[in-house]
């Protein structure tokens, strides 16, 4: 059970990717396929962003990547209206429909179905359909002759549940089925409270949260005691017609339960539930996919429609909370939100992990914009682009998983040899190693929106290229010693410090050197290096990247520099970005970018750029940018708004190693009632995380800049953050904040940004 924290932060992984796609399309294909491979269309009534989606579509992504190319439309069903949904849908449908000729579609839950069974003459004659997730048995049964329709039930295991939650509330005399009047609350209300035949000594009622407001649902939840079970199956709307995430829902009422809450499905587990005898998503998907499969064989699945399988999960939190012990459990239990062990804590770790969600969450954005362009396009360019989003998924994925599975692995062996601090520095260095290309990543596909936006600006500060050489050793001495390639770097510069925007410049030749890396097999070379003078004030520097991998055709290289553009060995995966925004870089640097390469002769990149020297020093070279004293800070006490434990204790830690001491707020409320109720100048700077429950950290900066205690107006407020883009910069300075620091934090630029406002 220890290793299902792994499980969870996969799982935060994937709904960091949710929310950022709306009804639109996105295709993965099998690495290698060609254009004959067969399409199929997913069509799910809700968003990613819904946590039975992401799993079920991770599920059937896996099953099909050898065998068909999917594309998924999302009808968002949960946050607008069925007349919308559908009308959003039949409009993507509609220009899709010519481009593409489906083999089979997938239908997720009822409202996609219902969908498709209305317009299946416009949109889908002949096509097999397979439903997954629809909650209606009857509808299962009226179908199941139709040679064309098959699928997967969303049978929830109702009465394993009830069975579960009356041995563990020994004094209950009754079920209350907490549900709404939507589609599938009905549907699952439906199955609650069929099971009353099964439990004749139980009294069944239904808690309609679509005829009361919240207050009246928390005030009533709150009343129930010991006489009472209480089983969750949908709750998305109130009675005054205010829309929850599944999230919002569970924490509404859970919050107010003065018992624990059970459900049928593993969907919220997590967010305040107890747990149950619970519905697996992960075999929906798969049972849908093996019907998939057999559809696109030309045969037809053996049953006509089956049920996903079940497996008794619990949140050890709620449990604790409720003294329910595990001894109680039914044996073989999964158990979530178990105390975590120490390495667990470790700052790095769980920093690159952060890393990985922002990649994520970066290439969603990314495939939105590529999508608005490509409709800007003419057909000809609008095809290409088409299949260039399309190999992009499968390269991104193996470009994020790469280093992800060197983190993990070395936080592996660092568990396994706790007991030896040095082989656990040696296993959390390469890990680190490991985070810097992931974080290079980051940085390429957050940048290509800042690029066609104009907002890519550049920060010019003192940086010694001693200390850049040193950083390029450290990172790609260690990869191309791991893949057996000779790495050297030969410079015709002193220890010179320039002024330059260290994170671009190191982008810059990341891109380059990765390239070199991924093109160069075991036993080739690379090379790295520098030629320079200095004439009035400036060094004009030609910097060289040059390899012996396979070297690049002509005619790639006249369109290398377009974004999502690769050419190379089959089995090399890339982004297609480095290039594109290696050239951009350069271009705002003021300099130039030219290659040298043929098939099978390698490569040689120039990169020309003249860097202003930041000044003499009194040996006579150049002075080296002055440290920071953060003794300043020792003594000064901070508000530290953050809602995630894990995120809180690495900043906390920051602050103690830097002799700042520091008070918690868990949410906006808190930093509001904290700050109002301090004696004056008691806090000389708020750190404010901005996703919290109660108050977003923007609510909280306005509410504190209005309040009419002594220093409300002028404290400074720093904004520590996982939003990346211009535009958030600006909301956050918009509401009252003065500065904004992106995670994961690093913690000179915490430490510089405190001493700029102390």
């Amino acid at each position: 059970m220890r290793g299902t924290w792994k499980c969870g932060i996969t799982l935060f992984l994937l709904l960091l990717l949710c929310f950022v796609f709306p009804a639109a399309g996105m295709s993965v294909r099998a690495e290698g396929s060609g254009d004959s491979q067969k399409q199929v269309l997913f069509i799910n009534s809700y968003g990613y962003d819904f946590e039975t989606v992401s799993v079920v579509v991770g599920a059937v992504s896996e099953r099909l990547k050898d065998v068909a190319s999917v594309q998924y439309l999302f009808m968002n069903e949960k946050y607008v209206s069925d007349e919308e949904a559908s009308a959003h849908l039949s409009a993507e449908l509609d220009s899709m429909t010519a481009e593409f000729k489906y083999s089979a579609v997938i239908l997720g839950d009822d409202a996609a179905f219902d969908f498709a069974i209305k317009n299946r003459d416009k949109y889908f004659k002949d096509i097999p359909l397979i439903y997954e997730d629809i909650n209606s048995i009857e509808k299962a049964e009226k179908y199941k002759s139709d040679p064309l329709i098959s699928g997967v039930v969303e049978a929830f295991p109702m009465e394993g549940t009830i069975e579960l939650a009356r041995s563990l509330r020994k004094n209950a005399t009754r079920v209350v089925v907490i549900t709404d009047n939507s589609v599938s609350g009905s549907g699952s209300a439906k199955q609650a409270m069929a099971e009353q035949a099964d439990f004749p000594d139980l009294k069944f009622e239904l808690f309609d949260t679509s005829a009361m407001t919240s207050g009246e649902i928390q005030d009533r939840i709150s009343l129930y005691g010991d006489d009472t079970i209480l089983l969750y199956t949908v709750f998305n709307v109130d009675g005054t017609g205010r829309r929850y995430t599944l999230a919002q829902g569970i924490k509404l009422i859970t919050d107010a339960a003065g018992i624990p809450v059970f459900k049928a499905d593993e969907a919220g587990l997590g967010d305040g539930l107890a747990g149950g005898y619970m519905l697996s998503y992960q075999s929906i998907g798969q049972e849908t996919s093996d019907m998939v499969i057999a559809a696109l064989n030309g045969t037809k699945f053996e049953k006509n429609y089956v049920y996903g399988s079940c497996i008794y999960q619990f949140d050890q939190q709620v449990l604790d909370r409720f003294g329910i012990s595990e001894a109680q459990l039914p044996r073989n239990s999964v158990l979530i939100n178990q105390a975590p062990t120490f390495f667990e804590k470790y700052q790095k770790p769980v920093i690159l992990f952060a890393c990985g969600a922002a990649v994520l969450l970066a290439v969603t954005l990314l495939l939105s914009e590529a999508r608005k362009r490509k409709l800007r396009r003419d057909l000809e360019v609008e095809e290409r682009a088409n299949r260039a989003k399309t190999e992009f998924i499968s390269r991104m994925s193996h470009d994020i998983r790469t280093p992800l599975n060197a983190i993990l692995g070395m936080d592996r062996l660092a568990l396994e040899d706790a007991g030896d601090p040095g082989k656990v520095r040696e296993y959390l260095g390469k890990a680190e190693t490991s985070g810097k290309l992931l974080n290079s990543l980051i940085n390429d596909i957050l940048d290509v929106s800042r690029i066609e936006s104009g907002k890519m600006k550049l920060d010019p500060v003192p940086y010694s290229l001693r200390d850049f050489f040193e950083n390029i050793r450290s990172v790609f001495g260690n990869l191309c010693a791991e893949k057996g390639i000779a790495f050297t770097v030969t410079e015709s510069a002193d220890d010179v410090t320039v002024l330059a925007d260290q994170v671009r410049l190191n982008q810059l030749f990341y891109n380059l050197l990765t390239n070199a890396v991924k093109f160069t097999e075991k036993g080739g070379k690379i090379r790295f290096g520098l030629e320079s003078d200095v004439r009035d004030g400036l060094m004009h520097c030609v910097f060289t990247v040059s390899d012996t991998g396979c070297g690049m055709s002509q005619e790639f290289q006249r369109h290398m520099y377009e974004q999502f553009s690769q050419e190379g060995k089959k089995d090399v995966q890339g982004s297609g970005l480095g290039l594109s925004i290696a050239k951009s870089i350069t271009d705002l640097m003021g300099g130039s970018i030219s290659a040298d390469s043929a098939p099978g002769a390698g490569t040689t990149f120039r990169v020309s750029l003249d860097l202003q020297v930041a000044g003499p020093a009194a040996d006579g070279g150049v002075s080296q940018a002055a440290r920071p004293d953060y003794a300043k800070l020792r003594g000064k006490r901070v508000l530290l708004a953050e809602d995630n434990e894990i995120n809180a204790q690495i900043t906390m830690l920051m602050l103690q190693n830097a002799g700042v001491e520091a008070d918690l707020a868990k949410n906006g409320n808190i930093v509001v009632k904290m700050f109002s109720e301090a004696p004056e100048n008691h806090y000389a700077l708020i750190l404010m995380d901005n996703r919290m429950p109660g108050k977003t950290g923007m609510e909280a900066a306005a509410e504190i800049r209005r309040l009419s205690v002594p220093g409300a107006a002028t404290i400074p407020i720093i904004a520590l953050t996982a939003d990346a883009f211009e535009d958030d910069h600006q909301r956050f300075l918009d509401s009252g904040m003065n500065d904004c620091l992106i995670k994961p934090i690093d913690e000179d630029r915490l430490l510089e940004a405190m001493l700029k406002y102390c």
